[in-house]
């Protein structure tokens, strides 16, 4: 399972036998299920349209 932090920008993934792995920036985002899967932390949050907010940010929303 890949829980997906937009505020932090990082992706922790969970694995059944392991401690989880918490991801960001350049880090490569790679699995043996996907053996073709090649994209870093920072290509999702682009692809995504996710930018990088801040608290002020937050609060200026409401």
């Amino acid at each position: 399972m890949w829980l997906i932090d937009a505020q932090a920008k990082s992706i922790t993934i969970f694995y059944p036998d392991a401690a989880p792995q918490t991801k960001r920036g350049e880090d490569s985002l790679e699995d043996e299920l996907l053996p073709d899967l090649k994209l870093t932390v920072t290509q999702v949050f682009q692809q995504a349209g996710i930018k990088h907010s801040t608290q002020s940010d937050n609060f200026n929303d409401k």
